[in-house]
């Protein structure tokens, strides 16, 4: 069962359901998020990377060793009339469907590294795309090409790598195949998973919660970064009128980014609805429970 206190040590969210590691465009490995949860009083973590599970169990191996907590976490590439991200928690990762869009998506990912570099070629940016690939530990994105435009001194920063570059609406911007958020939502819930929308205030999703609800979302992240103060508030209402669960995290990807790891998050009782949600699922697929 799990911990219901508010906060965890140091006034931080008890649970962080939103990070990034190596395993896709985040700078610390899962075992050093662990390490960092520990210090920073947050009892229990999600790593969310992009379309993988891979770092699940070295974060496991590391909590074993730590009284931070560990569950199965995922954030989805999928589409809803626009790009949209489904976070997933609680699920079982060895699942072939699962595992096999995660083969899917890895692919993708790499043959979009290509094809950015060869429209980068032709605006006299010459980058090596097999190089990019070496370079990412995990699954590789448009940061990790962010990250080689300013080491070949193309950019100054991030930013404008993204503006210049790689936004959605940049020169070198290449779209890519991405599964409904209906077929997201399934597929996790087939895995015993719990489905949950990521910042919907950013992609402007607020007014579309009751569609997803209808698809089978089990929740909303409400704490987020990009989020202000009334998109919480708004989404927050939303949730409680349609009955959707609510979920939070830092987002975090670096060590510099500016919310840190348990800045934002959840309760431990809101984390213990999310995990009861996730065995409802786990119980209609014949899988064992969820025990933290």
């Amino acid at each position: 069962m799990v911990v219901t206190k508010s906060r965890g040590k140091k006034g931080r969210y008890a649970a962080d359901l939103h990070m990034h590691s190596t395993c896709s465009d985040g700078e610390l490995s899962p075992t050093q998020l662990v390490a960092l949860a520990h210090r920073r009083g947050v009892e229990t973590i999600a790593i969310t990377d992009h379309d993988t599970a891979e770092g699940l169990p070295e974060a496991l191996n590391a909590a074993a060793h730590s009284p931070v907590r560990v569950i199965s976490g995922v954030e989805l590439t999928a589409f809803y009339d626009r790009e949209v991200h489904i976070l997933g928690f609680f699920f079982d990762p060895s699942v072939p469907a699962l595992q096999a869009q995660f083969n899917r998506q890895t692919n993708i990912r790499q043959q979009r590294v290509h094809d950015i570099c060869a429209k980068l070629s032709e605006m006299g940016v010459d980058l090596d795309a097999d190089e990019i690939l070496r370079s990412a530990d995990g699954n590789v994105g448009r940061p990790h090409i962010a990250q080689m435009l300013l080491k070949r001194k193309y950019v100054s920063n991030f930013n404008e790598a993204f503006q210049k570059y790689l936004g959605r609406h940049a020169a070198a911007y290449v779209d890519v195949e991405r599964i409904s958020a209906e077929s997201a939502i399934d597929l996790i819930h087939s895995a015993g998973g719990v489905a949950v929308i990521a910042h919907p205030g950013v992609e402007k999703l607020d007014g579309r919660l009751n569609a997803l609800k209808e698809m089978g979302l089990d929740g909303v992240e409400i704490n987020h970064p990009a989020h202000k103060v009334s998109t919480k508030a708004s989404l927050k209402s939303q949730a409680k009128r349609l009955g959707l669960l609510v979920s939070g995290g830092s987002d975090m990807h670096r060590r510099n980014s500016p919310c840190k790891l348990g800045d934002l998050g959840i309760t431990g009782e809101e984390l213990g609805q999310l995990q009861a949600a996730a065995n409802v699922h786990r119980s209609r697929n014949n899988m064992s429970d969820y025990d933290l």
